[in-house]
């Protein structure tokens, strides 16, 4: 209960220039905001560890102690992102700076953080997406948080994120339950083909499901290509993939 209180504070703590943010930087609009679930820890966080108590927040890992007692949170002016299972339930709560790529990088930051959370068993956007999923009987697998709800956004709905850039044995093994087409997008980075090459040299041994896999432009994610290049030239770059 304590990540899902964690989460409601948060989306109740959105203001003008984490929205603004998300808006103009990100492209998400309220509805997506809302549908996922999105919502900001402020730089104070004095009144979340009253609202939710030091106990709770220390036992998820959201925030620590230091030796002089003094209350450290990770997740401070960050966009939060409730991780919720396909069951309903908040597992893990994810937070992003809210700096642009190159200050993060500048300032040899990580882009995402989470808490309490395994990753090789978690699928993001599952919740939403599988509906979907079972109706087209394809599942479209990509990388980060931003590259799901701006595939949602643009309607194309039977996508999920592998968080991060590794698409598991139970990844798999979940998704042959609801499809018979894995289709992988990963990013147009080192990382993201370096993550493609090794689906690639074991999806033979895969069986119950076909796994496709789908080469980005270099430099580009699912989210910026979208935003550039619209829904018309995605369709078609995942139609044409093998």
């Amino acid at each position: 209960m304590t990540l899902k209180a964690v989460a409601q504070y948060c989306q109740g703590k959105l203001n003008d220039a984490s929205l603004r943010y998300l808006h103009e930087k990100r492209g998400v609009d309220d509805e997506f905001i809302e549908k996922f679930g999105l919502g900001y820890c402020p730089f104070e966080v004095e009144e979340l560890v009253s609202t939710i108590g030091k106990d709770n927040l220390l036992k998820e890992g959201v925030v620590f102690e230091t030796d002089q007692g003094e209350i450290c949170c990770f997740i401070r002016n960050s966009v939060v992102f409730p991780f919720i299972n396909q069951y309903g339930k908040v597992v893990s709560i994810s937070f992003r700076p809210m700096q642009s790529n190159e200050v993060i990088k500048s300032k040899n930051l990580r882009k995402y953080w989470h808490v309490s959370f395994v990753k090789g068993s978690f699928l993001y956007g599952l919740n939403r997406a599988l509906y979907t999923i079972r109706q087209q009987e394809i599942a479209i697998v990509v990388e980060g948080q931003f590259d799901v709800i701006v595939s949602h956004q643009f309607g194309i709905t039977n996508t999920i994120g592998a968080v991060g850039s590794a698409l598991t044995a139970q990844h798999i093994k979940m998704l042959s339950r609801f499809a018979k087409k894995i289709v992988v997008v990963f990013d147009g980075d080192k990382a993201g083909r370096d993550a493609s090459e090794k689906i690639e040299l074991k999806r033979d041994k895969v069986k119950d499901v076909d796994i496709v896999i789908v080469k980005l432009p270099e430099g580009d994610d699912v989210d910026s290509f979208l935003q550039s290049q619209g829904y018309e030239a995605y369709k078609k770059l995942i139609s044409s993939a093998t």
